[in-house]
């Protein structure tokens, strides 16, 4: 099976993008890491 990026499915199929992402997010081998990502160039004078 070839793996096709979420973007290209989200711009071929909208729809399936949805349901594509949570198959992929919920697969049992899935890595998620805990990690904050701080929002860059929110810096106020």
């Amino acid at each position: 099976m070839l793996y096709e990026s979420l973007t290209k499915i989200y711009y071929k199929d909208e729809k399936n993008h949805y349901k594509e992402y949570q198959k992929r997010y919920n697969a049992p081998f899935a890595f998620h890491l805990n990690v904050l990502i701080k929002q860059y160039n929110n810096i106020t004078k």
